[in-house]
This record gives C-alpha cells, structure tokens and sequence, in this order.
C-alpha cells in the first residue's frame, strides 16, 4: 500500500502527509496530557478518544516515512549493483528530500540520486569542488514593559531589543556543472550541518 502510495501521489505528497502525521501525533499526545491535568472526569473521557483516534491517523505517517526512507536505500542498493559500486546506504546526503548523493570511497564516485522517479547519474569525487555550511540571520525587533519610569506618572515606559534568530541551516555544496553550480541541501539543525561538513572531509581526504 505504501509504496503504492509513493508512485501516485510522488515523494514530495508523501513526505508532507507523514511529517504532517507525526508533527500531529505529538501534538494530540500533549494536548491529551493537558486535558489529564486539567480537565474534569467527562472532559477526560472524550480526550482519551480524542487521543485514541488521533493514535490511529498518524501511526500510517511514521510507516509512510519509514517507507519513503527504506525505498530510498533500495535505489542505492540497485545502482551500487547495476554499476559495480560500493555506494554506502547508510549516509545519503540529503534525506529526507528525494534528491540525495551517495558516496563509494573505494571507487571515489558520487551517485547523484532522485528516488521520485528512480534515477540517477555517477559522478567522479572531481565534481564536488567545496562545500560549506550556511544559514539564515534573522533579526527581530521586540518591545516590552519595564523601561524607564515616564516622568510625572507612575508609568514605566517600554522596553526595545533586537533579537537574532538563526534558521534554514543549510550545507552549500559548489558542483562541477554549468547549469546548476550551487546545490543547497537543507539541514535540521547547524549542529547537523557541521557534522555532514566534517563527514564530507572525512569522504574525500581519508
């Protein structure tokens, strides 16, 4: 059924509908939590089906994206057979997207994967040429209570601080081709970014 799933509706459907699934899983097991506290005895009953039901849409979306993963890890397997290849399945730069690079360090070549329609092209390790990491600054103006007293009223006036946020980590990779030399691949986390950064180095220099 899933895999069905995946060839009708594509990757990229059936990547939101899982994370869609999961994000709402949490959310209806805190929400649950809350009504335990807080709610009376009836209240807590219809919270429970609540939970209950909630239990049984999103289970479909953790085996949907376990699905989307495994069925990527199987293009990897074919093409490492298909092309005599040592293609390592557990590290795919680029999961959860369709678009994903696997590396064999023996041979020192790079198989450039789209798991949406099953294809791939092989590259030398010559044409990653550099990769960094990189992010988003964001900064934000917020205004509070709690400034300086306003003079002849017991009113304080309001407070102002800039606030920097950091998001859409990224790892920058520059790319031996003409038509697309910047491939971005987004990251979780910068934590996440440093470690593919070092991950990579270890790839091509060891």
């Amino acid at each position: 059924f899933m895999n069905s799933f995946i060839r009708i509706f594509g990757h990229g459907a059936a990547r939101f509908i899982a994370n869609a699934s999961i994000y709402g899983f949490f959310i209806a097991g805190l929400l649950y939590l809350l009504i335990n506290i807080f709610s009376p005895k009836g209240v807590l009953t219809y919270g429970i089906i609540g939970f209950l039901v909630c239990l049984v849409l999103c289970l479909p979306g953790g085996m949907l994206l376990s699905s989307l993963e495994k069925h990527s890890k199987n293009l990897v397997r074919r093409i490492s057979q298909k092309e005599g290849l040592f293609l390592n399945e557990q590290y795919l730069l680029g999961l959860p997207s369709h678009k994903y690079f696997a590396f064999d360090v023996k041979h020192r070549k790079i198989a450039a994967c789209d798991s949406a329609n099953d294809t791939y092209k092989i590259h030398d390790f010559s044409f990653i040429i550099r990769w960094h990491t990189d992010y988003d600054t964001v900064i934000r103006g917020e205004v509070g209570l709690g400034g300086n007293p306003i003079p002849g009223t017991p009113m304080q006036g309001p407070t102002y601080r800039e606030k920097t946020q950091y998001r859409n980590f990224r790892l920058v990779l520059e790319v031996n081709d003409l038509n697309c030399p910047i491939v971005n691949i987004s990251m979780r986390s910068n934590d996440e970014a440093l470690q593919w950064h070092a991950r990579l180095n270890a790839i091509f220099n060891g």
